[in-house]
């Protein structure tokens, strides 16, 4: 592969203008095509006049050996015909693989190749109309195998200039820099005499070398203090779940949160280690003496075994042993052997009064009291597994605020714009009328806390969570005196549901809107917002478009999450 300087694109064709005015022409085109490059990803290196077997490609973007996007630039006095742009585009396809073919044109299309452009533009955006139709015509068969893009420029000088400085601006800024117009203008003339004095070298560069040149001039044409004077805070707002940072992501259900996961696991695990304590118990093995200060003793039998009175076999009633092997079964993946209900000799012996007592050694009478401390620890596991049943088809959507600049910023603002038609909003009253379906249950999900366990978003390594303030209402109170209210409980419920779920939301003519603030992010750090986005639906293929505003940022901050 040939590497050639920039300045060697200038090759006068035709109609191409030629002298001092192709030569700064295609100069400038060439400058912009390169920084606007540079705002891409997925190349290392930029190739000028491209060694092809056809010589049609000005500048080539490789990554390696690949190439990237094959560039070629035109320029004229002329107008720009239509036929000509479509077989500039075939001649490159023709000329070499690449992603992408890229067509610069420096000057002014016909109106026929003006639609031409456009369409490819709307073909791409999936947009068809029958003027559209008209002028691709045939020319479909090549969009729909190739990526083809094409930049049309002015020919003036003025407005040159102000397309480099503009490409140049867009790529500072993604760098997290801002600088004045005065010190934008002076590097873009530098940065065009530059590629001159390169050109005369023939030879290349990378796009590493390139992006340290430009930042090396930027810094001293800010008087080195680039960081404590032009550095800027740059905030994006990303999707996280599982420890991946991604713009687009499928929703989740309540079951893929981690704090219910964790709330599972602790709860399986207690449960598992309860029945592997109860199976290793020896119900036939006799009592063993134990010892006091130093004797042993025998535990005594108790007398009432020698009573006459009928004693009977112990055994657990059928709807319990039913009831814990089915949930053990469809919960734990766990079936219940019966050396597990085997309780040894022990036996139960009525009393008077219809009382009874259990008689055995002290191994079977341990086994028994650990069945029913099992049963609380089951009925634990079938309240979480309730509660997340009544939000069986919830979609969730667990977003966060990154700081990617070496500043510290304060009073975040970020606003979400959902399209209205794209989603459904969750009904929580139906939600904590299906999950309270008696007293019992409403009491348990209070005294377990499980909103908070549920709904709070976990911290870790990667990212914190500012928190809500828990606030103690006359919901607590009226509960105090009236223990046995239900609708107090569901009243209590909903509201902590509000309060870790639910957004204000306003409405525009096609969005929802949802807007959330954070105090503070440190550089490099990540904030979940206060709550997740829950939605009762979300089609695939949403896009929620946000803005962020704050202190350190010197400009709305813009961009987009996908829904997959």
């Amino acid at each position: 592969m040939k590497c050639i300087s920039l300045l060697e694109i200038f090759d006068v064709r035709g109609d191409i203008m030629g002298g001092q005015e192709g030569l700064r022409g295609y100069l400038y085109q060439g400058v912009v095509a390169i920084i606007k490059a540079l705002n891409e990803n997925g190349w290392n290196s930029i190739a000028v006049e491209y060694n092809s077997p056809m010589d049609k490609v000005d500048i080539a973007l490789l990554n390696d050996e690949k190439i990237v996007s094959a560039i070629q630039v035109k320029s004229s006095i002329n107008l720009f015909e239509k036929k000509d742009v479509a077989q500039w585009i075939k001649n490159i396809i023709d000329d070499v693989d690449a992603d992408v073919y890229e067509l610069y044109l420096l000057g002014t299309p016909q109106e026929d190749a003006n639609v031409f452009i456009n369409s490819i533009g709307q073909y791409y955006k999936k947009i068809s109309t029958h003027k559209m139709q008209s002028s691709l015509g045939d020319f479909v068969n090549v969009l729909s195998n190739h990526v083809i893009k094409i930049s049309v420029l002015p020919i003036t000088q003025e407005t040159l200039m102000a397309n480099v400085r503009d490409a140049l601006n867009c790529y500072i800024s993604k760098k997290g820099y801002q600088v004045k117009y005065e010190i934008l203008d002076s590097l873009t003339k530098l940065i065009i005499g530059a590629d001159m004095l390169l050109a005369t070298s023939g030879s290349c560069i990378s796009k590493s070398e390139y992006d340290n040149r430009l930042f090396d001039w930027l810094n001293l044409s800010c008087g080195n203090m680039m960081k404590s004077d032009n550095y800027f805070s740059s905030i994006e707002a990303l999707f996280y779940f599982n420890g991946i940072f991604c713009e687009k992501i499928a929703p989740i259900s309540i079951r893929s949160l981690s704090t219910y996961r964790d709330l599972i696991k602790k709860s399986d695990d207690n449960i598992k280690a309860h029945i592997e304590q109860m199976l290793g118990i020896d119900v036939y093995k006799e009592d063993e003496p134990f010892e006091i200060g130093g004797k042993a003793y025998m535990p005594i039998e108790n007398p009432l075994k020698l009573n006459k009175a009928e004693c009977i076999p112990y055994t657990v009633d059928s709807d319990v042993k039913e009831g814990i092997e089915h949930v053990v079964a469809e919960l734990l993946n766990i079936e219940l052997e019966n050396d597990f209900w085997d309780f040894g000799g022990l036996v139960k012996k009525e009393l008077v009064e219809g009382k009874a007592i259990l008689l055995g050694t002290t191994r079977q009478k341990n086994k028994e009291q650990l069945l029913w401390k099992l049963i609380p620890k089951i009925s634990e596991r079938v309240g979480y597994e309730n509660y997340a049943s009544a939000f069986e088809d919830i979609c969730i959507l667990p977003i966060v605020l990154k700081n990617n600049g070496s500043i510290a910023n304060q009073k975040i603002m970020i606003t979400l714009k959902i399209p209205k038609n794209s989603v459904e909003l969750v009904d929580i009253d139906s939600i904590v009328d299906s999950v309270c379906v008696n007293l019992e249950i409403a009491k348990s999900i209070i005294d377990e806390d499980l909103t908070r366990k549920v709904w709070m978003p976990k911290e870790d390594d990667k990212i914190s969570w500012e928190g809500i303030g828990y606030n103690f209402s006359d919901i607590d109170i009226r509960i105090n005196f009236n223990k046995n209210n239900l609708s107090l409980y569901k009243e209590k419920i909903l509201s902590e549901l509000k309060s870790y779920i639910e957004y204000d939301i306003v409405y525009d003519d096609s969005n929802i809107i949802i807007k959330w603030e954070i105090d503070n992010i440190r550089p490099d750090e990540c904030v979940m917002l206060g709550k997740y986005l829950v939605f009762k639906r979300i089609e695939h293929g949403t896009e929620i478009n946000y803005d962020i505003i704050s202190q350190q940022a010197p400009k709305r901050l813009e961009g987009r999450l996908l829904v997959e």
